[in-house]
């Protein structure tokens, strides 16, 4: 194993008060994000590409065809989970 340091860089004030700043802004514009314990995020369902390509074929599918959408689902509901998820998709 080596023993160079790969990273060798310091932090002065302004750069942490920048980015503790853009923390609080972010924090601020998603006031919905919740801490999760660890089980609790182990027991979450997880949205990879493939998953998340299912899911937006199936909401467009239910756009298309609203008399077959089960009535526990609220496509209102879907279309602000959709809006509040597609600008962090990978590229």
């Amino acid at each position: 194993m080596s023993d160079t340091n790969r990273i060798s860089e310091a932090l002065d004030q302004a750069a942490i008060t920048a980015v503790q700043g853009a923390i609080t802004t972010i924090r601020s514009q998603f006031p919905f994000l919740i801490g999760l314990a660890a089980d609790e995020r182990r027991m979450l369902l997880k949205l990879g590409d493939k998953s998340r390509a299912f899911d937006e074929k199936a909401s467009a599918y239910m756009e298309r065809n609203p008399d077959w959408v089960p009535g526990y689902i609220s496509m209102e509901e879907l279309a602000r989970t959709g809006r509040c998820a597609t600008p962090w998709k990978r590229s």
